[in-house]
């Protein structure tokens, strides 16, 4: 009893302290939902037939972030990116399965650096991927899922699959396992089980990321009749031939079955019949319903055990994600919908369903975490040389969370992408990207060996956002926007 005491008064003591922090990545999640409904780039879109009341009840208490993108659309180099605060050109990591610690062996990460400072470091699912060593240098406990399970219940060459409701006669899908872990480690946390005052917690979801594999409840919330699919289906109009998306593979093997696929060029401008696109979004919508009611079970337990008032609650996915737009079907491209991102931020007691327009990269994540629980600023610096174990590249969003003004707001975001191509040019490119207001500027560059900096120019893109903002043309070609290429490139130059 007098343990339980004990215990009790430290917690007391942390809530006039420091903050928890509830860290939530889901996978493979674009902003099309409920909350970002009003978004500019998703207007007559399906936001307001998803259903995702847990994360709408969140966004309704937080500070949404409408203009959030990623640093890399892909999950390897996305989540090196955010969780050390480095821009994928400085970890070095662009491409999947890549460890960042085999280049930045001392590099210190987001939990990493609570688990320095005194917290009880916690996570589970997919966090770092791969995950490497972190179950040990970045966590106090990381408790992993078995992903071989989903392979269970997915039709080789289906990307998409109803199980039963109820997890009796079958294995729990590993996002359920996820959902469990993470209840639990919060139940351990109040025990005293990890014997300290905060905690910051990740929990990293794995749908909707592909196959989207759910139980059927969710499934029957959607009817295809009712899903209303995007009209830009082609590649924009004078788009190089090195910035052709690649579809995930598993659709590509299934179109090989279907005979009213059209493709030109091999998979370039791949049309996906529309039947099959609204199986396809479907069951992409409901994997997004299947996490929201595991995200739901995390913060009701949140508030069950009374540590919702001390928490800070982040939930923002890895990257975005094209459902057909732009003859695109998964991630890795420079478009919009696979680098715009979800991002919300929950601060107890000053944010109530607060949007900002203003630009947010999610580099910017280890900063602002950082700043909201209660660390000055100096704590984690700002990046001046790359050797650095303990310093970000991002900008801290903390005053926009408490309601404030950046002391100089951010005039655009950025990201890039590494593409293998084999034809007609065979090589290795890397696109630098710059999207401001106005729209976005990609330069494509010639790799030459295995070198991860720009080479020479090969190609570029620029996209008016004014009037395009589907990116349905690319204008690089044309004079009248001479001025606009001339500005975003010195933008791009000076990232």
């Amino acid at each position: 009893m007098g343990y339980a005491v004990c215990w009790l008064l430290a917690l007391v003591v942390a809530a006039e302290g420091r903050k928890n922090v509830l860290h939530i990545i889901i996978d493979d999640l674009r902003p099309e939902l409920p909350p970002y409904k009003d978004s500019e780039f998703y207007p007559g879109s399906n936001a307001d037939i998803i259903q995702a009341p847990n994360i709408a009840k969140l966004a309704k208490k937080s500070t949404l972030f409408d203009r959030a993108y990623c640093q890399y659309p892909l999950c390897t180099p996305s989540r090196a990116s955010f969780l050390t605060g480095r821009r994928p050109l400085t970890t070095g990591i662009l491409e999947a399965g890549k460890y960042f610690r085999d280049l930045h062996p001392k590099i210190v990460t987001i939990p990493g650096f609570f688990k320095r400072n005194g917290y009880a470091a916690l996570g589970t699912g997919k966090v770092f991927h791969p995950v490497g060593d972190e179950s040990s240098l970045s966590f106090d406990k990381f408790v992993k899922d078995d992903r071989s399970l989903v392979k269970a219940y997915t039709s080789i060459g289906n990307t998409w699959e109803a199980v039963s409701d109820e997890p009796h006669g079958r294995k729990l899908l590993p996002d359920e396992e996820i959902r469990d872990n993470a209840v639990q480690m919060l139940k351990n946390f109040v025990d005293g089980d990890y014997k300290k005052s905060n905690f910051y917690m990740t929990v990293g979801f794995m749908k909707p990321h592909l196959p989207w594999v759910a139980p059927q409840r969710f499934f029957d919330l959607y009817d295809t009749d009712d899903i209303i699919l995007p009209e830009n289906k082609k590649a924009p109009k004078n788009m190089p031939f090195v910035a052709w998306p690649h579809s995930e593979s598993c659709i590509l093997e299934q179109l090989d079955n279907s005979p009213t696929a059209e493709r030109i060029e091999g998979y370039f401008n791949l049309t996906v019949p529309d039947d099959l696109a609204a199986q396809y979004h479907r069951g992409y919508y409901a994997c997004i319903s299947y996490i929201d009611s595991l995200v739901g079970d995390v913060l009701a337990t949140l508030e069950d055990l009374d540590l919702h008032e001390n928490t800070i609650i982040v939930l923002h996915s890895d990257h975005g994600y094209d459902l057909g737009e732009n003859s695109a079907w998964g991630k890795r491209t420079q478009f919009e919908k696979a680098n715009h991102v979800p991002l919300m931020v929950h601060l107890p007691g000053e944010t109530e369903g607060k949007v900002s327009g203003e630009f947010a990269e999610l580099v910017d994540l280890f900063p602002t975490v950082v700043e909201l629980t209660g660390f000055p600023a100096t704590a984690v610096p700002r990046c001046s040389r790359r050797k650095e174990n303990l310093c970000h590249e991002g900008v801290s969003l903390a005053p926009i969370v408490k309601g404030k003004e950046l002391h100089s707001p951010k005039e655009s975001a950025y990201f890039v992408q590494y593409h293998h191509v084999k034809k007609p040019v065979k090589g290795r490119y890397l696109a630098e990207s710059v999207l401001s207001r106005e729209g976005r500027f990609t330069e494509w560059y010639l790799q030459h060996g295995h070198r991860q900096s720009p080479g020479r120019v090969f190609a570029e893109e620029l996209y008016d956002h004014d009037i395009d903002k589907d990116e349905t043309v690319n204008v690089i070609h044309d004079n009248e926007y001479a001025h606009l290429r001339w500005q975003l490139h010195q933008q791009l130059k000076s990232k």
